[in-house]
Formats: structure tokens, sequence, C-alpha cells
């Protein structure tokens, strides 16, 4: 049986094709979500170019790593302890200032010291490298809050 949402032109495809559920603001999410900030601003500058309603929905429902700035105290150091120290010297590189505010004043003062050090002496990396371990920590960190695990502050600290 097909569903009422599926306009006539599909009536040439197999039935077995047709989705019976389609999240399309879902999709768009995830795939904001995965897209490196350079392309997610030019993602969501079309978007908004057609539909500023949709865009928004995906800004405010796709959880990116400088979201980070967001996380209760508590959340972040979960996050600390989960995320190895590897990971955070790749993802600093192109961290800006209010999320490296913020994540050094989540840290004791002899961790700030070693790790400023560390990032100091770190290897270059490419961008794509960085990009993508900054997304896998910001998808960690959705996967808590969807487990209910971290708290987000409701807007931004100003930092």
């Amino acid at each position: 049986m097909k569903s009422p949402s599926v306009n006539n032109h599909s009536k040439d495809l197999p039935e077995s094709r047709l989705p019976r559920r389609f999240n399309g603001v879902g999709l768009l999410v995830a795939m904001v979500r995965e897209a490196d900030p350079v392309f997610r601003q030019k993602i969501l500058a079309q978007i908004r170019s057609f539909s500023p309603i949709i865009a928004r929905l995906a800004e405010h429902s796709a959880f990116i790593y400088r979201d980070i700035a967001r996380l209760d105290d508590r959340g972040i150091q979960l996050v600390f302890s989960l995320v190895p120290e590897t990971d955070w010297l790749i993802a600093w590189k192109l961290t800006d200032e209010k999320v490296r505010t913020f994540l050094l004043k989540n840290m004791s003062e002899r961790r700030k010291k070693d790790f400023l050090a560390s990032a100091e002496n770190h290897p270059k990396v490419l961008k794509r490298r960085v990009y993508a371990v900054q997304a896998q920590i910001a998808r960690k960190i959705h996967e808590l809050l969807r487990q209910g695990k971290l708290g987000l502050l409701s807007r931004r600290p100003h930092l």
C-alpha cells in the first residue's frame, strides 16, 4: 500500500524502494553535523536562502564541536575523562577562542600547564584530520546527551 504522502511520480518506482517514513530535517541535521565548519556554513547559507526556518532548525538541532562551551562543568569533566588527550590536542589546533577559554577554565592549573605545553609541541595535522577529530568528539558528546549523562546550559555562556 502506497503512503498518501508519496506523489504520483513515484508510481514508476518499485514499491520496496519507497521509504515508509522520511525525516528530512533529521537527515539534514545529520549532514550538517558531519560537515566540516566551512562546508557547514555553505550548506546552511544555501538552505537559509530558500527556507530560513529549516536552516534555523538544522543549526539548533545539530550538536557541533563549538557547542562544547554549552556543557555544564560536570559534563565537560566527564567528556575530558572519556576523550583521549591526543584527540584534544588535535582538535585544539582549530578550536576558536571562546571554546579554548571554556576548556582551559575547566582544567586544573597543572593540567592546563601540561596541556598547553603539549599543544605547543604537537606536530602539524591536516585540517581535514582536525575537523574529523572535532566531529568525533561532538558525536561522543551528542551520544552522552541522548543518554542523559550530560547537561547543557540553555545558552552559550559569555566568556
